[in-house]
């Protein structure tokens, strides 16, 4: 497969045109440099007013002539199958990536990042044993009270969160983008962000959901996060 772009930190190997919520926006593959993702590969949806699908000959040129001169709104988000496919109601991870999507396509301006690092980071496999502890089972046994989101990681060896965001500074500064407007409660994006040298210049809280929203296990897992120090609004 051809790349697109590489440098010492990541691969951009493939383009397209998409149209989401009725804008063109240009998709992107990408993946950290020498490492082969496979079928999950990371994910980009560059929304942007230049963007026009009946115009676009070479996309990689259309990409690096794209301004971004204003701080670009941004969201970086880790995938939930359940979530944001499955339409459970045990997360609110697909509200959030509904929401993102909404503010970039009215607005036609824009990144959301889509992050292959289900599960806070410890993949799908580990994450089906952690969501099923949560409400009580272990290998479809039930043996316990329900743990939380972050009980159920430390019962089998993981830590509360093990994602890691430097890939998305690195597709930022592939791009030339230095400066965000970060959709986002969570601090350890903003930190990722900061520590490589991506200017913050707004941050977009995410909305908090209304009472009653939010399922029980939903609920407590944000209580959690809350007093982590995430941020929201709402």
């Amino acid at each position: 497969m051809k790349t697109f772009f590489k440098n010492e930190k990541i691969s951009i190997v493939n383009l397209l045109l998409a149209q989401v919520s009725g804008r063109d926006c240009i998709c992107i593959a990408f993946e950290p440099v020498g490492y082969n993702m496979g079928n999950y590969m990371h994910i980009a949806l560059i929304f942007n007013r230049q963007i026009n699908l009946e115009n676009e000959e070479s996309l990689w040129k259309t990409l690096k002539k794209l301004d971004f001169s204003k701080p670009i709104p941004l969201r970086i988000h880790s995938e939930c199958l359940l979530g944001d496919a499955l339409f459970s109601e045990d997360c609110d991870c697909r509200a959030q990536l509904r929401q993102s999507i909404k503010l970039f396509s009215e607005s036609n301006y824009g990144i959301l990042l889509y992050l292959r690092q289900e599960g806070r980071g410890i993949g799908l496999r580990e994450k089906f044993k952690c969501l099923a502890l949560q409400k009580g089972y272990i290998q479809g046994e039930k043996v316990c009270s329900h743990y939380s989101a972050d009980e159920a990681n430390h019962f089998y060896g993981h830590k509360k969160d093990e994602r890691n965001y430097g890939i998305a500074s690195d597709f930022l500064r592939a791009l030339n983008i230095n400066e965000v407007a970060i959709l986002t409660g969570n601090p350890d994006k903003i930190k990722s962000l900061k520590d490589k040298k991506i200017t913050v210049n707004k941050l977009l809280f995410s909305t908090l959901p209304e009472i009653g929203k939010l399922s029980y296990k939903a609920q407590m897992e944000l209580d959690e996060k809350i007093k982590r120090g995430y941020h929201y609004k709402g």
